[in-house]
């Protein structure tokens, strides 16, 4: 058995791979063609995850804004869940770059409670030749939702924001406890705090021995 690493001849697009072999007593080849797509696919975005969506004075619905932007040279659809649940009406498919691109959803305060819920989001690419999908990273993200009248003190809210490899479990169970990463791998893991009502200081320990602040 022979292996080839042909990553660093691969090119954006469809690539043509032809394998030649010829024997050594004879002129007598063999090709076999083979064709590798390569697919350039990249969602990032700018949501602020201390944004607080306060419903107060009557006003029963808020606007969540997401602005985001996309790399791909195939059709790439993008999907939207909040808690768990997918915005099936935000499910959009892109062909092409779009560097500024915006994600609009009305929040509706009775399907919310006080407190910190989950915004996630990931890219797919998909064709009749494909095994399976193909998909990038989930990226997860968190917001705080407080409505009028709250009163209750309360230990301060956490939200976080971190990508991490596609996981159709952790879709539908949405909790950022353990997940697995490769060695060295560098993931940044961002945090934000809300102390409203909080009554007692706020103190942020990392205790992973690996991790640094």
């Amino acid at each position: 058995n022979a292996t080839v690493n042909i990553d660093k001849l691969l090119l954006v697009g469809n690539n043509n791979i032809v394998i030649t072999v010829t024997g050594n007593e004879s002129d007598v080849s063999a090709f076999k063609t083979l064709i590798v797509k390569v697919i350039n696919l990249r969602v990032t975005d700018t949501f602020n995850i201390s944004t607080v969506y306060e419903f107060s004075g009557g006003v029963s619905t808020n606007e969540m804004i997401v602005p985001y932007s996309v790399i791909t040279n195939a059709p790439t659809t993008i999907h939207w869940f909040i808690d768990g649940k997918e915005l099936e009406d935000k499910r959009v498919t892109y062909s092409s770059n779009v560097p500024n691109a915006t994600m609009r959803y009305t929040l509706k305060s009775g399907d919310l409670v006080d407190g910190v819920h989950t915004l996630m989001y990931y890219a797919e690419y998909s064709d009749a030749t494909a095994a399976e999908p193909f998909r990038t990273n989930i990226s997860y993200r968190n917001f705080f939702v407080r409505h009028a009248g709250y009163l209750k003190e309360t230990h301060p809210w956490f939200s976080f924001s971190f990508d991490m490899p596609y996981d159709e479990n952790f879709i539908k169970n949405p909790e950022p406890t353990y997940y697995g990463v490769k060695q060295y791998d560098n993931i940044p893991f961002i945090f934000a705090i809300d102390t409203y009502r909080a009554k007692e200081n706020v103190e942020i320990q990392i205790k992973e021995p690996n991790a640094s602040e």
